[in-house]
């Protein structure tokens, strides 16, 4: 009896599922614990909700923000010369309203120039 072990005819047969269970108790039922599944859950009857008689108000719109003008650092002191013009000292900032012909039209300290 010396030679290989006897051939046999494939693997086992598959079964449908895992064996029965057959050690501990049968399973319980859990408490009632007013958890309720989405399943189960449904909306109220459109009949059931008081009606409200409203008047539809349109929301308020939003301010519009205002772009931001564009500024300049005055580099040069500058002596108002005719009305209208700004005292200019070096350092500040100017917000510029127009540029028309090489000449800027800005605001500073509440004034236009």
């Amino acid at each position: 009896t010396n030679g290989p072990p006897p051939m046999t005819n494939g693997p086992p047969p598959m079964t449908n599922g895992p064996p029965p269970m057959t050690n501990g108790p049968p399973p319980r039922a859990l408490p009632n614990t007013g958890y309720k599944s989405p399943s189960t859950m449904r909306a109220p009857s459109p009949a059931k909700v008081p009606m409200v008689n409203r008047t539809f108000e349109p929301p308020t719109p939003l301010p519009v923000a205002t772009p931001a003008l564009p500024k300049a650092r005055v580099l040069y002191a500058y002596s108002a010369q005719h009305p209208g013009d700004l005292e200019l000292t070096p350092g500040i900032i100017v917000e510029l309203t127009k540029t028309e012909g090489g000449w800027w039209e800005g605001k500073y300290n509440g004034n236009t120039g």
